[in-house]
Parts: structure tokens; C-alpha cells; sequence
């Protein structure tokens, strides 16, 4: 059964009350705790509680005193202070039950205040299985004594079902390329400045924009941006072919990548995509997307800013690269199915917990693209191989 960390949310597909992870647990109406996807690490309690309201509360949340702000939190997610949403809480109240970390990124827990990477520490050294997806997290759990396996993200196993999004594609369509960008990552730039940068990409010329929402939570996509910025391109170049996309659902938003020509972007999801679907994609601005692509070797741009766009686009079509990227999508898909059948092997097989794990600041060991495809999942200090 699909669990939140927070009271009251829906479930994206179906629209249903999603039982809370406290009351889930509490209730024992679950045999073992799946955490999967996301900076889980990283996510405070107040944070994890902002990123679920809807835009319009989040200013009234905020200018709340602070005694009120932790009643509410407390009173959707029934944790405290220092407990973490995406990690399942708090180890106490786990007990027994067997927890799996999948495919997250843990990165973001050093950052964190003490009472959370404590409380990090004991859940994660507590997991009957722990992945993670990139260099940083695993540098962080090698040094604290927590076992793990490295992994590319579970996303990419969607490339086993790509013919079901490709067959809903309008093959008759004229080729388009999403841009998607969040509205943190381009604060400080005008929507006419955004514009201007796109207009000036002359190797976006041959598609049709459509501006693409990959989330709605406050931070992420601004479709209202989006309509200023369409506005401001076809203002400057009237025969320009610019618009918002209206995709909503899940399987629309995946179709709607699956059938592009050219993908650029700030969501590590819709650039995972793009890599099973072999679009073409850039990578915008983020160092995490530009983390992860090259870690595990993707060949496209990451990193990019507006006004290197069109090197950058000009790079990814290449022949080469889009022939590299495929057969890349391939090896990490089946690595990251491997991964997951570690995991559910890990339910069946006793945890030994190690003594002393505690979340640490070091430097980390490198690691080459090579060795992370050949040994990621099987790169354990874990019984089970």
C-alpha cells in the first residue's frame, strides 16, 4: 500500500487519501517499509511539510509563530523535531519492521543539524537494504560503517516498458522539444531574459517549444512562468512555435517525453527519462543532475547555463552520443533491476547491524564510470552476496 510521510495527501493516480507512514506503522498494517526515489536524506521535517502544501500556503505557513508551525507539522506527520519524513521517521518507531532504502540520494544528511544525522544514522544502520544512486551518498555511508550498494535509479527500468509510452505517440506530430526549468533554479533571471536566451539558441529552431511541468510542489515548476516566458518568444519571433504543455497525468507526462526530439531541463527524472526513451536532453544549470549524469557516464551536456545552450544541444543530437547514450540506458536499466531484486532477497535474510554507525564528514575515494557500471550493485559489504 502506498504510505506519505505527511496526513491528508492523495495518491497522484488515483486521487486517494494516502495512509500516513506513523499511522501505517503504528496500525502494523504493513509486513516491511519501502522508501524509494528522492533526496531522502536531505529532507527535514519542516521542509518535507512545505514542499506538500499547496502555493498559496506556504507564505501564511511561514509568517505563522513558530509554536504554531510545529503543531502543524506534528499534527500531519506525528513526528517530531529531528525525526525524518523519507527515512520512515524515527528508528523507535520502526521496532522490528523491515526497511528498505531504495534508490535515493543520502548526500544531503550532512547538512543537516546533529539530531537529524543521529537519527539518520540509527534508521539507515537499522534498513534491511540500503541503495543509493551516485558517489557522494556512498562516500558519506562507507565512512559512517553503513552497508549499501550503488545503484542507478530505479527510474531507469522504465526503458523495459518503452514501447507502451512510445505507442502513444502521434508519429505524424511535428518534432518538439521540451524545456522544463524550476522556478528555484532560475531565480534572478526576468522571463523576458529566458526568453531572449532561448530565442538566441539557433539549434532550437527546427522544434516546436513546449514548456513541460515535471512538478507542481512550491520550487518546482511555475507554469505561469512558463506562459510568460511562450508570450516573450513569440513576441520577439511571431512565426515562433512556443506553448505550455497541458499534460497533467502521470502516463501523459512520460508519453509526452517518450515522443520528443530534444529534451532540456533541471529534473534529474525527466533527464533519466529522456536517457530510456533515447531523446536527446541537456542538462540546466543544477550541479545535481550534473552529478549524476556524469557519474554514470550519460555523454550529454550537464551543467549548462541558458547562454550555452546551443553548443550544448548542437553536442547532444550527435549521432555518436545519442548511439552511446542507448546503449548506456540499457546496462542501467538492468543494473538497476539487479538492484532491486537484492532488495527484495534482503527481506529474507537477517541484518547485522553495525556498531558505532554515525552519519561523518570526510573526504571522499573517486571511482571510476568504468567500475561503477561493472561492480555498483555488487560492490556490498552485506551478506547477501
Amino acid at each position: 500500500m502506498p504510505l506519505s510521510p505527511y496526513r491528508g495527501r492523495r495518491e497522484l493516480l488515483s486521487g486517494e487519501e494516502l495512509t500516513a507512514v506513523v499511522d501505517g506503522v503504528d496500525a502494523r498494517a504493513v509486513d516491511a517499509l519501502w522508501v524509494v526515489g528522492g533526496e531522502a536524506g536531505g529532507v527535514s521535517l519542516r521542509d518535507g511539510y512545505r514542499m506538500n502544501l499547496p502555493p498559496g500556503a506556504v507564505a501564511a505557513f511561514e509568517s505563522a509563530p513558530r509554536a504554531e508551525r510545529r503543531r502543524l507539522i506534528a499534527q500531519s506527520s506525528g513526528l517530531e523535531p529531528g525525526d525524518l519524513p523519507y527515512l520512515g521517521g524515527k528508528r523507535a518507531a520502526l521496532g522490528d519492521l523491515p526497511l528498505i532504502v531504495n534508490s535515493v540520494g543520502l548526500a544531503g544528511l550532512e547538512n543537516l543539524r546533529v539530531p537529524q544525522r543521529r537519527c539518520g544514522g540509527e534508521i539507515l544502520d537499522h534498513a534491511a537494504f540500503v541503495s543509493v544512486r551516485e558517489g557522494r551518498s556512498s562516500a558519506l555511508l562507507d565512512r559512517s560503517g553503513i552497508p549499501h550498494t550503488v545503484a542507478p535509479d530505479l527510474v531507469h527500468t522504465i526503458r523495459f516498458d518503452r514501447r507502451r509510452f512510445s505507442e502513444a505517440v502521434d508519429g505524424e506530430a511535428a518534432p518538439y522539444a521540451l524545456v522544463q526549468f524550476s522556478s528555484a533554479s532560475v531565480r534572478g533571471l526576468s522571463p523576458h531574459q529566458i526568453a531572449d536566451a532561448l530565442a538566441n539558441a539557433n539549434a532550437l529552431r527546427a522544434y516546436e517549444i513546449v514548456f513541460f511541468s515535471a512538478g507542481d510542489a512550491p520550487g518546482h515548476d511555475d507554469r505561469s512562468l512558463y506562459r510568460e516566458v511562450a508570450a516573450r518568444l513569440t513576441q520577439l519571433d511571431p512565426g515562433r512555435r512556443a506553448r505550455v504543455s497541458v499534460s497533467g497525468g502521470v502516463d501523459d507526462r512520460v508519453s509526452e517525453i517518450a515522443g520528443a526530439s530534444l529534451i532540456v531541463g533541471t529534473s534529474l527524472h525527466v533527464m533519466i527519462l529522456s536517457l530510456a526513451f533515447d531523446v536527446p536532453h541537456v542538462g540546466l544549470l543544477l550541479q545535481k543532475i550534473s552529478t549524476y549524469g556524469r557519474y554514470w557516464g550519460d555523454s550529454s551536456s550537464y551543467g549548462v547555463d541558458f547562454r550555452g545552450l546551443d553548443e550544448a544541444i548542437t553536442l547532444s543530437t550527435t549521432p555518436d552520443r545519442v548511439r552511446q547514450n542507448s546503449d548506456l540506458a540499457d546496462l542501467l536499466a538492468m543494473r538497476a533491476q539487479e538492484n532491486v531484486i537484492l532488495a527484495m532477497r534482503a527481506l529474507r535474510v537477517p541484518r547485522q547491524s553495525s556498531k558505532n554507525a554515525s552519519i561523518r564528514r570526510l573526504p571522499a575515494r573517486p571511482m571510476s564510470v568504468r567500475q561503477r557500471l561493472g561492480l555498483s550493485v555488487h560492490r556490498l559489504r552485506n551478506p547477501l552476496v
